[in-house]
């Protein structure tokens, strides 16, 4: 939860800056700096219990997933960094780069064992009979999802700046 909450400050401060809000932004920026702290702080702490509960996956994210574990300590500070210089689309590049890590290297650490003790990824595969219509399945849902995601994005400009024909504009009433 620490994370989404993390990704949603960080990639709200851009929304907010994009409609003009500035002070949106900067209650967004805080909000993120803090969740920033409290999720790096979690993930630090779970290594230690982790090491308790489950020495084998510990070693296993301290060795195999090590590139993963440091790509989100850079991507954590990265996005402390461009927050504090209000550079907030990089920021969102490297909180996402930062989260994508946590979730990237504990896939890493536990492979081939998808839930302990012994579920492999190659004992929960589906048959290769379902891959054909898993395929049409996955295109006919693109066929269906995609056109309306593009008339969504061109109608309400996709929040950037001189694009779309209108812009949503909601009015609140004075405080």
């Amino acid at each position: 939860m620490a994370f989404c909450g993390y990704l949603a400050a960080v990639f709200l401060c851009l929304e907010a800056v994009r409609r003009n809000e500035p002070a949106l932004a900067e209650q967004f920026r805080r909000r993120a700096l803090v969740t920033a702290v409290v999720s790096g702080a979690l993930a630090a702490a779970g290594i230690p219990l982790l090491a308790s509960a489950s020495p084998t996956l510990t070693g296993q994210l301290l060795h195999q997933a090590l590139p993963l574990v440091a790509l989100s300590v850079a991507g954590g500070a990265a996005s402390i960094a461009t927050l504090l210089r209000r550079r907030y689309g990089l920021a969102r590049v490297a909180a996402t780069a930062a989260v994508s890590g946590v979730v990237a290297g504990w896939g890493v650490a536990q492979y081939p064992v998808l839930v302990a003790p012994g579920l492999t990824v190659s004992a929960a595969a589906a048959p290769a009979s379902t891959l054909p219509v898993t395929l049409l399945v996955l295109v006919a849902g693109f066929a269906v999802t995609v056109p309306p995601l593009v008339l969504l994005f061109r109608t309400f400009g996709a929040g950037l700046p001189g694009r779309g024909a209108g812009r949503a504009r909601i009015s609140y009433p004075p405080r």
